[in-house]
């Protein structure tokens, strides 16, 4: 149960910083073309 759990929350982070990897991404280039 604990190896399951901590396998969870170690996959979720991951996950979660891809996630702001993307919107970090996304931002940049939808400022990239304001001036």
């Amino acid at each position: 149960m604990l190896t399951t759990a901590a396998i969870s929350t170690s996959h979720t982070a991951a996950v979660v910083v891809v996630i702001q990897r993307d919107q970090r991404v996304v931002t940049i280039a939808d400022h990239s073309p304001e001036p």
